[in-house]
């Protein structure tokens, strides 16, 4: 069973982009929803969220969870910084860090929509997901 994940402030889908280079991670961003792209497909096993485009999980780049690390697609091997909790107040946490919180990078920059891990602050809306069953 897929879902897709979508961002309560924004309206927007978590989605990959495709690539064939499975040595380097493929870009997360936030885009408007449409549940009939693959690239806006997850499925959570195992506390991992795999993508249904190619074999990759949604990962903590570098392997360490601190406020600003990036979060990427990574070819699934299944470690710690690839696992995931959904908790209970709509937000998703890496289990490196259960007090850090998926979010958007925000600003102006290019990229601002691409997903980072930031202390969770109840008043910043775009930490908020909603899982919607495909």
């Amino acid at each position: 069973m897929y879902v897709q994940l979508r961002n309560r402030a924004l309206g927007t889908a978590l989605t990959t982009e495709r690539t064939l280079d499975s040595s380097a991670p493929a870009r997360l961003l936030l885009r408007a929803a449409d549940c009939s792209l693959d690239t806006q497909h997850w499925m959570y096993s195992q506390a991992l969220l795999k993508s249904k485009v190619g074999k990759g999980c949604l990962s903590v780049i570098g392997g360490k969870a601190c406020v600003g690390t990036r979060v990427a697609l990574w070819e699934e091997h299944g470690r710690i910084h690839q696992r995931w909790s959904f908790n209970e107040n709509g937000t998703i946490s890496p289990h490196l860090d259960p007090s850090l919180v998926l979010d958007r990078r925000g600003g102006g920059g290019i990229d601002r929509d691409h997903l980072i891990l930031n202390e969770f602050c109840a008043d910043n809306a775009t930490q908020y997901w909603d899982v919607e069953v495909l």
